[in-house]
């Protein structure tokens, strides 16, 4: 998968070709702009940032094992894993900011990791660091 920074669409090249403009995914309401792949490829996590005027941290979940899309800007199999109030503790973001997820990583043999993030404007900065797990699915520990 390739991340089109400036559309937001989502490219996914396969058996040597990219697909078309008309087959890629596109989320131009979502601010997307990274991806970061599990160790074994089978799983990736689509991140940007946080939506304009709403309380929530945008990430998307790829599974090669489960992926179709038969109409790319209706009925992809991309799971919203957005992180739901993001604005109250314990992240506190404050909603007068957009706050920008730089990178990820996957832990080693698990289904859980890092997030890193935050923001920086003429009233201030913060870093952010999001733990996940996803859920069901090989622990990371405590």
């Amino acid at each position: 998968l390739i991340v089109g920074w400036s559309g937001r669409h989502l490219w996914r090249f396969q058996d040597s070709l990219i697909n078309l403009f008309a087959a890629a995914p596109w989320f131009q309401a979502y601010d997307i702009w990274g991806i970061r792949f599990q160790q074994e490829g089978q799983r990736a996590l689509i991140f940007g940032g946080t939506r304009p005027n709403q309380a929530q941290a945008v990430v998307i979940e790829y599974r090669h094992d489960l992926y179709r899309c038969p109409s790319p800007f209706a009925n992809c199999d991309l799971t919203e894993v957005n992180i739901p109030n993001f604005t109250a503790p314990p992240f506190s973001a404050p909603a007068n900011h957009q706050v920008h997820f730089y990178d990820a990583r996957f832990r080693p043999r698990c289904d859980g990791g890092l997030i890193v993030g935050g923001y920086s404007d003429f009233a201030g900065s913060a870093p952010y660091l999001v733990k996940f797990q996803i859920e069901g699915a090989r622990s990371c520990g405590p």
